[in-house]
């Protein structure tokens, strides 16, 4: 195994920090997306009253699907520290096969779909649980 590896780089995880990070990232595109819609219908409001008078509101993206596929190595190890074993995975793309020499017949493929869904009855009729 090469010395100078950047693991964060080529994300050698468990496969559930793998799918969170997948999911946060996704999560922070709608945020981002909602900041400008909002941001728009703001300065709308403003500078052209009569515009938001009359109902105009300027177009809100939402990302009601996404679908992700990737190509992932496994990795099992046991720790002699533990006497346990864990798997973890990687996504396999140029700089894993260039830094390891791996080929993609090995390969697992991981598929998921992340959809958007309407919030818990609870929050939309104005409850909080606590």
């Amino acid at each position: 195994m090469p010395d100078n590896i950047n693991f964060e780089e080529i994300l050698v995880a468990p496969l559930e920090v793998i799918i969170r990070k997948i999911a946060a990232s996704v999560a922070e595109a709608q945020r981002r997306l909602d900041d400008a819609a909002l941001k728009t219908q703001n300065k709308l409001t403003e500078e052209f009253p009569e515009l938001a008078e009359i109902g105009y509101i300027p177009t809100w993206y939402h990302m009601p699907e996404i679908n992700v596929e990737l190509k992932m190595v496994m990795h099992y190890e046991q720790t002699e520290e533990t006497g346990g074993s864990r798997v973890l995975w990687t996504p396999f793309n140029a700089k894993y096969k260039s830094t390891f020499a791996y080929e993609a017949e090995g390969t697992s493929n991981l598929k998921l779909k992340i959809v958007s869904t309407p919030p818990p009855v609870a929050l939309t009729a104005g409850e909080t649980s606590e």
